[in-house]
């Protein structure tokens, strides 16, 4: 099968979609080999995806990195987004330049 997404990092909690993915269609991302992952709702191309249940306050990684914490619980195949996730970004350069 054609991977739709990405999985940038082994230690990421996400995938990032690289093409629209319909809900109930498969998540295929090259080098993932976890269970089946299918699309619980739409994906649009460059969003993120969980790969498993996500509870809330827990760090989401992508790019081996935590990117931010989520706001709620994320189900597996669900979108990560600014709807479910409080961002990190910046705040690794504001911690490094105080």
């Amino acid at each position: 099968m054609t991977p739709n997404a990405i999985l940038i990092d082994k230690k990421d909690s996400v995938v990032t979609a690289v093409k629209d993915i319909a809900a109930g269609d498969a998540v295929i991302a090259k080098d993932y080999c976890g269970e089946e992952l299918l699309a619980k709702e739409p994906i649009p191309r460059g969003f993120k995806a969980a790969l498993s249940y996500i509870p809330k306050g827990a760090f989401i990684y992508k790019y081996g990195k935590p990117v931010g914490v989520a706001t709620q619980d994320i189900e597996a195949g669900k979108v990560v987004h600014v709807h479910n996730i409080r961002s990190n970004r910046g705040k690794e350069y504001r911690e490094e330049h105080k």
